[in-house]
């Protein structure tokens, strides 16, 4: 077995952390006849050659010897080495994908070394299908595991329908016992393959529906009736049948309660991220429950009260994998539509409790990106807080803490309840990164939290090129910028100061560091007076000279007041420059004072198009208003605006903005605000993935597009 591996010049190849001299003991590890070997080596293979879905050269070098472990009979646990090669040739079968779904997708970046390439994406997408006929024939592998592994794989990538529509009907033949496929869980795995196959082959969907209808009847099991019902739902020109969610929480209620989590001597533990995984994760049925119940989501799309129900019979469901699933799956339904979510919110708050931490946990981070939605749910967190003090911080192995989800969707709330827990934080572990962003959403209430702050800002040194430090004094100057607490002016100066010092002084520091100078410029400009400008020019000649000069700007009276040249020279220099759309919108707020930049806008705003790149209707956003704010005259710009706010919806809270401070000039814009307030789907809403103030912002955009419109009126 792995004949030639030592034959390839693996050190001449990387991978995401670098050299690739390390894959072929990772690849023998995967045959040890020690779990823990292979799991690591899985382990170790899944964050290199496949790092975030990359491919790399060595992950097409990988694939030879990647498909002979998995064929091999004799290697044990190879679903996840059958797992592996089919997700490296899954980027270009994208279309034929079956777990499709609204849900969140959190960025997180490593640092890597390693380039992937789209050439070895091409090639190990085309070696993966010219070897599919594997998948094919581990469908009667020994290994039930494999099995279930490789069915959708099989349907995938393979390249001969009518095979696999022959293979799949007869491992699902109930009369044919010989054939037929022993282990529901797999039974389940091939009635998914078998809709898969049924949706993206058009020339077979009348045969495979045929199949999956013998697994509707009431006689079946119920977790392999809602996989052959949502399989159903998502053939071409399906209709929804009437009573769809009522049926599917009979079907729930069908299946009887399971231990969440299988016993130590169904999955031994590991000191492997794999095996760690393996002790955590809800046992396979619920696992599979959880992606019927998406698909059941997916297929009910738009239809928000019929979702809500769903959801709300799953938040209530006796199972307690359903209930954790629903916590999860509710981010897709609350993130992309507006409805009255008052119910499944409640719901939520009562898992908090929940006897397993992770049950609470879930339903905290679901409630903290909802902020006030979430009000419904305030006396459950703050019962929460109380009964769990040790919750309204989370601590991260190897990174600095942060505020508890349940202490800031309190917060988020506006709930003074708040108020007690964030103070006892202040206390014990000083201003925690979000404390700032969240002491503005908490409100008015926060006035009592000063004399802490102040203590707190007191304690830090701004000279200090300690990353903690510096995250401590820039939250807590959020926090009293946003109160308008005189007595941070000082506190903020200095801390400018000791940037200046930092960063002009040749330090070896970050771009975070210019980022918080960017912050505390601003910070400056929110809590002080004309006397603090000389603080701030000093900044005019560094990379953060525009927000420089538009705190100046501030300060000193806006425009026509004594440091208007200074900001003028700053626009002039900006406009001139590679990114001229920052500073178009220093050149609006100069007003009548920046009308020596009307020709270079102008001309910037026709020029703008597809050529500047994706970001170009933000550029052209920014040019169109600077232009209306310097002539008053909204001519030129209304069309522009217009494309951007259809072309590029995270151009509208800045126009809508911006619209709300020019009174009944708005008005050639009316059809657009009154089309968004009608709108049943957030203007942000985002296909697997999106920000997690995207319900906020979304939420603002149409209280801005209803002010608008009522003063209009």
């Amino acid at each position: 077995m792995l004949d030639g591996l030592d034959a390839l010049d693996w050190g001449s190849m990387s991978h995401a952390y670098g050299s690739a001299d390390d894959v072929p003991p990772l690849l023998r590890g995967l045959v040890s006849p020690d779990r823990a070997t292979r799991e690591g080596a899985l382990d170790a293979l899944l964050m290199g050659v496949h790092h975030q879905g990359d491919v790399y050269d060595s992950t097409v070098a990988c694939l030879p010897f990647l498909v002979e472990i998995m064929c091999d009979r004799s290697v044990p646990d190879r679903a996840g080495v059958v797992e592996l090669v089919a997700d490296i040739g899954a980027p270009f079968a994208d279309e034929l994908d079956d777990d499709e779904g609204e849900d969140e997708d959190d960025d997180d970046v490593d640092d890597h070394t390693g380039e992937a390439d789209e050439t070895d994406d091409a090639e190990a997408a085309a070696f993966v299908r010219a070897h599919a006929h594997h998948f094919a024939e581990l469908l009667r592998d020994p290994d039930p595991d494999v099995r279930r592994a490789a069915a959708t794989p099989a349907v995938r990538f393979g390249s001969d329908p009518q095979a696999l529509l022959t293979l799949l009907l007869s491992r699902l033949n109930t009369d044919d016992p010989a054939d037929l496929e022993p282990e529901p869980r797999v039974t389940l795995a091939l009635i998914k393959a078998l809709g898969l196959l049924a949706r993206t082959r058009p020339e077979r969907t009348s045969v495979a529906a045929g199949r999956l209808a013998t697994f509707l009847s009431e006689d079946i099991d119920p977790t392999l009736r809602l996989t052959a019902l949502v399989a159903t739902l998502r053939l071409p020109e399906t209709s929804l049948p009437g009573g769809l969610v009522d049926s599917v929480l009979a079907m729930m209620a069908d299946r009887p309660v399971l231990d969440v989590r299988p016993s130590s001597e169904q999955r031994p533990a590991t000191d492997t991220l794999v095996g760690h995984l393996r002790v955590l994760m809800p046992d396979d049925e619920a696992q599979d429950m959880n992606t019927l119940l998406r698909g059941v989501h997916d297929a009910l799309g738009a239809r928000t009260d019929e979702r809500i129900h769903l959801l709300c019979g799953q938040l209530t469901s006796p199972h307690p994998a359903d209930r954790l699933d629903a916590a999860s799956m509710a981010s897709g339904l609350f993130g992309t539509f507006r409805a009255d979510y008052d119910r499944p919110v409640r719901l939520i708050g009562g898992m908090l409790t929940e006897p397993d931490p992770r049950w609470r946990e879930a339903a905290a981070t679901r409630l903290e990106s909802l902020f006030h939605l979430a009000a419904p749910a305030a006396d459950d967190l703050a019962r929460y807080l109380d009964d769990n003090p040790d919750a309204r911080v989370q601590r991260y192995r190897g990174g600095p803490p942060n505020l508890g989800a349940g202490l800031i969707a309190l917060s988020r709330c506006g709930d003074a309840r708040a108020v007690p827990h964030l103070a006892a934080v202040l206390e014990s572990d000083g201003a925690l990164r979000s404390l700032g962003s969240t002491l503005k959403d908490l409100g008015h209430h926060a006035g009592t939290l000063t004399p802490l702050l102040l203590a707190e800002a007191g304690h830090c040194d701004p000279d200090r090129q300690d990353d903690a430090e510096h995250i401590r004094l820039s939250s807590t100057l959020t926090g009293l910028s946003f109160l308008r607490e005189p007595a941070a002016e000082p506190v903020a100066r200095a801390y400018l100061e000791g940037l200046h010092r930092i960063l002009l002084g040749g330090a070896d520091v970050g771009r975070t560091f210019w980022w918080r100078a960017g912050d505390a410029v601003r910070t400056l400009a929110d809590l002080g007076t004309p006397v603090s400008a000389d603080c701030l020019r000093p900044w005019l000649g560094t990379k953060i000279r525009l927000q420089a000069a538009e705190a100046l700007l501030t300060l000193t009276g806006g425009p026509g007041g004594k440091e208007t040249d200074a900001v003028i020279d700053v626009v002039e220099e900006s406009l001139s420059g590679p990114r001229p759309q920052d500073g178009a919108a220093l050149a609006g707020r100069l007003g009548r004072a920046g009308e020596r930049f009307v020709p270079r806008l102008r001309t910037l705003l026709r020029a703008s198009g597809p050529d500047d790149g994706p970001g170009w209707h933000h550029s052209a956003k920014e040019y169109a208003v600077a232009l209306w704010q310097i002539t008053g005259d909204h001519s030129a710009a209304v069309e522009p605006l217009r494309t951007a706010w259809a072309e590029n919806v995270h151009t509208r809270p800045a126009i809508a903005g911006f619209l709300a401070g020019i009174g009944a000039a708005s008005r050639p814009l009316r059809d657009l605000l009154e089309v968004e307030v009608a709108a049943t789907r957030r203007f942000n809403a985002i296909h697997l993935g999106g920000s997690s103030h995207a319900i906020q912002e979304d939420e603002r955009l149409r209280t801005t597009c209803l002010s608008i419109l009522e003063s209009l009126d």
